[in-house]
C-alpha cells in the first residue's frame, strides 16, 4: 500500500522540479531577450567600429601596396649615380646619354611608364611617358601659377612627396610621386619622379559602387586626394592651374566641432601611438562612423565612412534569440530528467566511495549493474581501488630502489663526463704545442690582433705564420669538421703546409695552395681505406714582400679584407676547396697582387665567423657586415679594433649557441721582416 505512495511523491517531485526549470528559464530567457535588444544599439555600434576600423586598416594596405613600389623605383631613381651626374653636368653629351639610358630603364619599370626629372641648375623640366612615346622638354617659371609646385617642393620636401597634380606638358592629370635629388653633400639639385593615371588610381584604391562602406584619402592638410566623386579630386589637381582653393575633407563636413574632432585624430595617429581611430562625422548631411589611418611613408590618411544603419539591426537578431531559447528549454527539459536518473546518483555513490579512498580505505569495491559509460566508470573505479592498494604497499620499497639505481647511474656518468673532458684538455695542450701560437704572431706581426674562439675544447682552425730572409707568409686556415677531428686534421694539415713551406718556392701562394692540394689528396688515396671518408680545408694565404710594398694572395672559400683608406674592399677567394678527393668544377687558384702600405690594415677570416647565426632571425653575420665593421675601425690600433670585433660578434650573436669554429686574423705589416 505504501508503494504507490512513494511513486506519487516521487512524481509530484519531479513535476515540480520540471515546471520549476520551465518557468525559471521562461523569466530568465524573457529578461535575456529583452536585454539583448536593449543593448543591441551598442552591439551593433561596437561591431561597426571593428568593421570601421579593420576596413580602414585593409584599404591603406590596399593603397600603399598600390604606391609602394612605385614611390621605392622613384626614390631609387632620385638615388641614381648617373641621373645626378647628369644633373649637375646637363650639357655633357656623353653623361646625358648614359643618363637617357638608364632613365628609360626606369621608365619601363614604372606602372606608368612616365618619367620626369627637373634639375635645379638649368630649371629644365623632361618628361617622357608612354602616350606620345617621346621625351617632352621646357623651362620651369617660378613665376607662373603651374610651376609653383617644383619651387615649393624643393623648399619643403626633404625626401618625396604625393600630391594629385594637372601637368601642362602632357596635358594630363595623375597622382605625382616627387622624389628629391641631392648631391654627396645632401645639398639638393632637383626633383625626379613618376606619375599615375589618376583614373585608374581611384578606380583601383576606393571601394567599388554598392560597398558597405566609402573610403575618401587625405593628405596632412586635408586636401582630398581620392574620394568616390572624381570632380573633387579633379578640382584639386585642376586649383594650381586656376589659382583656386582646394577642396578640403574639411569642407565636407556638418560643423566646426566635427572638423576639431577630425583634426585631433590626424593629429593623434601623426604621432605613431596607434593604427587607427574611430568617431561619428556626418559627411555630406549623412550620418557616418568613421575610421581613419595613417599612411606615414607618403603622409596621407585614408578615412573609411561606415553607415552604421546598414551593419546590423534589431530585427536581425529575432530569429537567432527565439532559437537559441527554444533549443535551451528543450536541451535543459531532457538534461534536468536524465541528469538525476543516469548520473548524478551514480556518481554519489562513486564520490562517497573515493572519499573513503582518500580517508585511507583502501580497496573499496563498487556493485556494477550496468554495461554503459557509467558501469564502465565504476569497473574502472573498482580497479584503480586495487592497484591503489597494491601501488601503495609496494611503494616505498620501489622508490629505495630506484633511488640507489639512478645514485649510480649520475656516478658513472659524472666519472665518465670527467674522463672525456680530460682527454679533450689533453688534447688541446697537444694541438697548442703543435700549431703556431700567439708568440708567433707577436714575433712576426707586431701590429696585429686574432681572435681565436674554438666551438669545443678544441678547433678545427689554426693560423700560420712563417718569417723567411725576404718575405712573410701569413694565412688562416679552416679544416673540415670541428672537435676532435678537426683537431686531427689541423694537425696533419700543418704538418703538410710546413713542409711544403720549405721544400717549394713558397713566393708563389697559389702554387702553395696547388701542392698542399696535391699532398693531401695523395694522403687520401695512400691511407683512407673507407672511401666515402673525404676531408679538406678552406684556406687564405698572403705572401709580404717588403722590397716591392705589395701582398700576394691566395684563397680557396676564403677572402681577405683590406682596408686602404676609409673603405674595406673584399679580395675574393677561389670557391674551389683544398685537399677533397674530388677536385670539383672550379677555377684553379690564382695569385692576386695588393698594394701594402705601412698603414694598410688586411683582416683574414674563416667563415665560422661569416656564418655565425644571430639578430632576430637567426641571419649569418655575413661579408657585408665585416665590411661595414672593418671601415667603422679604420685607423685605430689592432687591439681597440679586436675589441671591435669580439663586441660586434658578441651582439649579433645573442643567447645563440656557437655553430662552428671562429678565427679573425686582423694585421698590418711591419717595415720589414724579422725572420
Amino acid at each position: 500500500m505504501k508503494f504507490p505512495s512513494l511513486v506519487s511523491a516521487s512524481s509530484r517531485l519531479r513535476t515540480t522540479f520540471t515546471i520549476t526549470i520551465v518557468l525559471a528559464y521562461c523569466v530568465i530567457g524573457s529578461l535575456t531577450v529583452a536585454a539583448f535588444l536593449l543593448s543591441a544599439r551598442s552591439l551593433t555600434l561596437v561591431f561597426a567600429t571593428r568593421f570601421a576600423r579593420t576596413e580602414a586598416l585593409l584599404e591603406k594596405n590596399r593603397v600603399l601596396s598600390r604606391i609602394d613600389r612605385e614611390v621605392a623605383l622613384a626614390t631609387k631613381l632620385a638615388d641614381d649615380p648617373v641621373v645626378k651626374l647628369w644633373a649637375e653636368q646637363e650639357d655633357d653629351p656623353r653623361v646625358r646619354s648614359l643618363a637617357m639610358s638608364q632613365l628609360e630603364s626606369y621608365r619601363r619599370a614604372f606602372s606608368d611608364h612616365l618619367y620626369f626629372i627637373a634639375p635645379l641648375a638649368s630649371r629644365h623640366y623632361f618628361i617622357h611617358d608612354s602616350t606620345g612615346n617621346r621625351l617632352q622638354v621646357t623651362t620651369l617659371d617660378p613665376a607662373l601659377a603651374s610651376d609653383k609646385w617644383y619651387f615649393e617642393t624643393l623648399r619643403t620636401v626633404d625626401s618625396f612627396a604625393l600630391n594629385v597634380d594637372y601637368d601642362r606638358l602632357i596635358e594630363s592629370t595623375k597622382v605625382w610621386i616627387n622624389a628629391i635629388m641631392k648631391d654627396d653633400q645632401g645639398a639638393k639639385i632637383g626633383i625626379c619622379g613618376t606619375g599615375m593615371d589618376i583614373t585608374v588610381f581611384l578606380l583601383q584604391v576606393l571601394q567599388p559602387a554598392g560597398s558597405s562602406s566609402v573610403t575618401i584619402l587625405a593628405d596632412r592638410s586635408g586636401n582630398l586626394t581620392a574620394h568616390p566623386n572624381f570632380s573633387y579630386v579633379l578640382h584639386n589637381a585642376e586649383a594650381a592651374q586656376r589659382v583656386a582653393k582646394k577642396l578640403t575633407v574639411y569642407d565636407l563636413l556638418a560643423g566646426p566641432a566635427e572638423r576639431e574632432r577630425l583634426s585631433a585624430a590626424i593629429r593623434q595617429l601623426s604621432t605613431g601611438g596607434v593604427e587607427a581611430v574611430t568617431l561619428p562625422l556626418t559627411v555630406e548631411g549623412s550620418p557616418f562612423l568613421a575610421a581613419v589611418a595613417s599612411m606615414p611613408s607618403i603622409d596621407w590618411y585614408n578615412i573609411v565612412l561606415v553607415d552604421t544603419s546598414r551593419v546590423l539591426r534589431a530585427a536581425d537578431f529575432f530569429p537567432l534569440g527565439g532559437t537559441m531559447l527554444v533549443s535551451l528549454l528543450l536541451l535543459l527539459l531532457v538534461v534536468a530528467v536524465l541528469l538525476g536518473r543516469v548520473v548524478l546518483r551514480p556518481l554519489s555513490a562513486l564520490a562517497a566511495a573515493s572519499r573513503d579512498i582518500a580517508a585511507g580505505r583502501y580497496g573499496v569495491q563498487l556493485p556494477v549493474s550496468r554495461s554503459d559509460e557509467i558501469g564502465q566508470l565504476t569497473r574502472a573505479f573498482n580497479a584503480m581501488s586495487a592497484t591503489v592498494k597494491d601501488t601503495t604497499e609496494g611503494l616505498e620499497s620501489r622508490v629505495q630502489e630506484r633511488t640507489r639505481d639512478l645514485t649510480e647511474a649520475n656516478r658513472a656518468l659524472e666519472e665518465s663526463q670527467r674522463l672525456i673532458m680530460e682527454s679533450l684538455e689533453y688534447a688541446r695542450r697537444v694541438q697548442a704545442g703543435i700549431l703556431p701560437g700567439a708568440d708567433a704572431l707577436a714575433g712576426a706581426l707586431p701590429d696585429r690582433f686574432v681572435l681565436y674562439l674554438p666551438r669545443d675544447v678544441v678547433s678545427g682552425d689554426f693560423f700560420v705564420v712563417r718569417a723567411f730572409a725576404d718575405r712573410l707568409v701569413v694565412g688562416v686556415i679552416d679544416c673540415m669538421g670541428h672537435g676532435v677531428p678537426g683537431a686531427f686534421m689541423t694537425m696533419r694539415v700543418h704538418a703538410v703546409l710546413s713542409h711544403i713551406l720549405d721544400a717549394v718556392d713558397n713566393t708563389d701562394p697559389a702554387r702553395i695552395l696547388s701542392e698542399l692540394d696535391r699532398a693531401l689528396r695523395d694522403t687520401h688515396r695512400r691511407h683512407d681505406t673507407d672511401r666515402q671518408l673525404d676531408s679538406g680545408l678552406d684556406i687564405a694565404l698572403c705572401v709580404w714582400h717588403p722590397s716591392r710594398a705589395s701582398v700576394d694572395f691566395a684563397g680557396a672559400g676564403l677572402s681577405l679584407f683590406v682596408q686602404d683608406g676609409p673603405g674595406v674592399r673584399e679580395v675574393k677567394g677561389a670557391p674551389r676547396r683544398v685537399g677533397y678527393r674530388s677536385p670539383g668544377s672550379g677555377a684553379a687558384w690564382a695569385t692576386q697582387s695588393v698594394a701594402a702600405g705601412p698603414s694598410t690594415a688586411f683582416y683574414l677570416t674563416t667563415d665560422g665567423f661569416l656564418d655565425q647565426a644571430g639578430g632576430l632571425k637567426g641571419f649569418g653575420f655575413g661579408r657585408q657586415r665585416v665590411v661595414d665593421l672593418a671601415s667603422s675601425l679604420a685607423g685605430l690600433p689592432m687591439t681597440s679594433q679586436e675589441k671591435g670585433f669580439r663586441e660586434a660578434l658578441r651582439e649579433h650573436q645573442g643567447s645563440r649557441a656557437q655553430r662552428d669554429d671562429i678565427t679573425v686574423l686582423g694585421f698590418r705589416f711591419p717595415g720589414r721582416v724579422q725572420p
